[in-house]
């Protein structure tokens, strides 16, 4: 994959940009370099999560429950690992899925599969080392029209989370 490209995907905010211009479903997401952290404290439900526009394994993701512990934990998460994102918490009661594909430079898939993380490390959420391969068209549609309007290439690995509420699995990153 092209460099600028990687990078696109790398950026959790920028990815998340993507699928609200491309409606393709992802938790509700706040961009604080554009909005005040107080006016988005008043937006969200709680609780709300804070995550680093760059990380890997869950690392730097915390948890607000007010506004107040919003303003602290976007705060410090800034401090530690620069520019964040605050999201929609998505309950995590439902299964997280993550999409593998390879997609050519002529724009044609050539494998998709998904599957279903069943164990992570560290058990709160991080990466998933036990996983089931399921039949899931709609999340491979899915991740296809992001990778499509990203236009990448070569291997991808998209993760979401179905959310509970509504039965839509999410693209996360």
């Amino acid at each position: 994959v092209d460099l600028e490209v990687f990078m696109l995907a790398r950026d959790k905010a920028r990815t998340m940009r993507i699928c609200q211009e491309h409606r393709i479903r992802c938790p509700r997401t706040w961009f604080p370099e554009e909005q005040p952290i107080e006016a988005i404290a008043s937006e969200v439900t709680w609780p709300a999560l804070v995550q680093p526009r760059i990380s890997h394994g869950a690392m730097g993701i915390r948890r607000a429950h007010d506004a107040a512990g919003l303003a602290e934990v976007y705060s410090k998460t800034v401090e530690e690992y620069g520019p964040s994102i605050v999201r929609e918490f998505v309950p995590q009661t439902d299964l997280q899925y993550e999409a593998q594909l390879v997609r050519d430079r002529d724009g044609s898939y050539k494998a998709g599969v998904v599957f279903n993380k069943l164990r992570y490390f560290p058990v709160t959420g991080g990466t998933s080392f036990a996983n089931a391969a399921v039949p899931r068209d709609d999340i491979l549609e899915r991740c296809r029209r992001l990778l499509d309007a990203m236009s990448w290439t070569s291997y991808a690995a998209v993760d979401l989370i179905q959310d509970p509420r509504d039965g839509v699995a999410k693209v996360m990153e």
